[in-house]
């Protein structure tokens, strides 16, 4: 190779390390730019077949979350298997250009994001939104693993959740033993009676099956999950799986007419999977306030 090749090869590559430094840019042949904010001390590398771990937020541009591995993941990891929907989108440029422990963002259409991570044509329930909406994307990469790899991860993050819901529930449950009286407890659900009043729902023989509720989730540190606010929501007792497991129990212990206020395990609400559309992780116990008419 000549003397001026050699240069040319060399300057190359040079430019390309420059942009990889705190605050540099990388722009992939399809318009990506990503900014660099924190880089790797390795240069481990994205390899087929492995499984992408990342602690990420996206926000829209008004800097309302729409997802966050946080509210979503389990341990705030969201993990994806590379070979699926992100080799074949057009993330995958992406993901070429950064390594592990990389912290970066970029933006990207709504679409993009729900196609590339979910491979899912998400039908949007809030008509504000488009699909077209531009989000910012930052994420953390905290490791690209083998199906090997993953399985001894995932069984670390597996034990740390199930630890933390036990360790949060437990001194939940010693504040309320210590503060309120007349508790009802059904293995870890504790709920207790707020105040009770005469019920409007018209009750007879063919009525008696039929139940409204209204009710908030918040997590155990107080962030709102989900509200009914005024609007009742109506149920089939005599349907199974038409109420939640800890939401049938409070059902069927007080009377129409009742609030009441319940804290409820994940194993008698949302679970090892959590609530996607909700921002409800796997393995979190909720408080609830409830109303039942």
């Amino acid at each position: 190779m000549s003397l001026n090749n050699l240069f040319l090869v060399l300057s190359f590559l040079f430019f390309l390390s420059c942009q990889r430094y705190n605050g540099g840019e990388i722009v992939t042949s399809n318009g990506y730019v990503i900014q660099f904010h924190e880089l790797s001390p390795t240069t481990k590398a994205i390899f087929k077949g492995c499984v992408v771990n990342l602690d990420m937020i996206a926000k829209d541009l008004n800097d309302n979350i729409i997802f966050s591995s946080k509210f979503n993941g389990l341990q705030g990891v969201s993990s994806f298997y590379y070979d699926s929907s992100l080799f074949n989108s057009p993330l995958n440029e992406v993901f070429d250009e950064i390594h592990s422990e990389d912290s970066v963002s970029f933006k990207l259409t709504l679409e993009d994001f729900y196609n590339s991570f979910f491979n899912s044509n998400l039908k949007l329930s809030n008509k504000t939104i488009s699909l077209k909406d531009t989000l910012r994307l930052s994420l953390k990469v905290l490791g690209f693993n083998s199906i090997e790899e993953q399985s001894v991860y995932n069984f670390q993050l597996l034990n740390l959740a199930v630890n933390s819901e036990r360790k949060l529930l437990n001194e939940t449950h010693k504040i309320w033993d210590s503060k309120y009286l007349n508790l009802f407890k059904y293995e870890d659900l504790y709920s207790i009676k707020l105040s009770s009043e005469k019920s409007f729902f018209s009750i007879n023989d063919s009525m008696e099956q039929f139940i409204s509720i209204n009710y908030s989730i918040e997590d155990l540190n107080g962030r709102i999950l989900y509200t009914t606010n005024s609007i009742s929501e109506y149920y089939d007792k005599s349907l199974n799986g038409q109420l939640l497991k800890g939401f049938k129990i409070l059902v069927d212990q007080y009377d129409r007419g009742d609030s009441v206020m319940a804290i409820i395990p994940s194993n008698l609400l949302f679970g090892k999977r959590g609530s996607f559309v909700n921002k409800i992780p796997p393995f979190t116990p909720v408080k609830v306030n409830m109303k039942i008419n």
